[in-house]
């Protein structure tokens, strides 16, 4: 847990390019060529069998990452909205769809595939996700973003 949210610290300190989703892997480095804002090389470390994913949109400056555990739990639980970014129109990004427009003590359910953990260089904190597959690649991740 450690390691991803150092890699979500390190990555969500920097800052973002174009608009793609890009898969990584332990140990891989997310460079000017996937993402140009970047003032340097960024080697991304996760722990065994965390998968992630990371986009960057130059349009408005932002990189958004996103982590899950292949074995993480699958348990459905309540999970709490947070604010885990703003749009370019300084208008806030929640973990959630539904909690749009809601306060952050507001909840949701997690869904039965597990969570991610997502968060931007746009302000706000790591904020838990639901997932729409099994954790078992960073593509399951594309849908936070690539948005």
């Amino acid at each position: 847990m450690k390691k991803i949210i150092s890699s979500l610290i390190v990555v969500g300190s920097l800052f973002a390019t174009s608009a793609f989703a890009v898969e990584f892997s332990s140990g891989e480095k997310a460079t000017q060529a996937t993402c140009e804002l970047l003032g340097q090389d960024v080697v991304l470390n996760l722990s065994k069998n965390v998968y992630g994913g990371y986009g960057c949109y130059k349009a408005n400056n932002v990189i958004k990452v996103a982590t899950c555990h292949s074995a993480g739990s699958r348990k459905q639980e309540t999970i709490q909205c947070a604010q885990t970014g703003t749009n370019p129109d300084n208008t806030p990004i929640y973990n959630n769809s539904g909690c749009q427009g809601t306060t952050p003590t507001d909840t949701f359910v997690s869904t039965q595939y597990g969570k991610a953990f997502v968060a931007t260089t746009s302000g706000g904190g790591v904020g838990a996700s639901n997932l729409t597959a099994y954790c078992e690649s960073a593509a399951v991740l594309n849908s936070f973003v690539a948005q």
